[in-house]
């Protein structure tokens, strides 16, 4: 029987990420950099995370924002 595993939330260091994970994030993968305005899939780009970025955020769960009045 297979155990269903969650999506934890975390915050990773790409500077002093192990050396298998260096490896993962030096690699050009699929990104998409959601910023204030629309997105589309044809918006995505190349990057290599680790050389993009000091720290990767990831949260499992996220939800609209809300307009302020």
């Amino acid at each position: 029987m297979a155990r269903s595993q969650k999506c934890r939330d975390f915050i990773l260091d790409t500077r002093t990420a192990p050396q298998p994970a260096r490896a993962w994030l030096a690699e050009p993968r699929s990104t998409r950099l959601i910023g204030g305005g629309f997105w589309s899939p044809d918006q995505a780009t190349k990057a290599a995370l680790g050389k993009s970025f000091d720290i990767v955020i990831h949260l499992h769960k996220v939800k609209a924002a809300a307009l302020l009045p």
